[in-house]
């Protein structure tokens, strides 16, 4: 799987979690991996104040793209690479905010 796809697959399960959400500043996807586990929490914000929690919109194929970036990123960063929490931010005009 291509990074563009990984992304491109988190941004889609933080837009369905908003779906019906009529007016959001952000959508929010905290993900914990560990060793072959994926767990996700989901939440939006309006004026990227308090996180308020959803339901989440990931699924299978979704974990799969957070197991790939683990792997692509530590084939690339080597040992410097070692997370296990990532905070997928997505924004109404579809950019993006990643934090480790």
């Amino acid at each position: 799987m291509e990074q563009k796809d990984i992304f491109l697959c988190l941004a889609k399960a933080a837009l369905e979690s908003v779906k019906n959400i009529p007016t959001w500043s952000s959508s929010i996807l905290k993900i914990k991996r560990l060793e072959g586990n994926i767990g996700f929490e989901s939440f939006y914000t309006v004026d990227n104040t308090n996180e308020i929690p959803i339901d989440t919109e990931a699924d299978y194929k979704t974990s799969i793209a957070v197991h790939e970036l683990h792997k692509n990123m530590s084939a690339t960063f080597g040992e410097n690479s070692r997370w296990n929490r990532l905070k997928f931010i997505l924004y109404p005009d579809k950019t993006v905010k990643i934090e480790y």
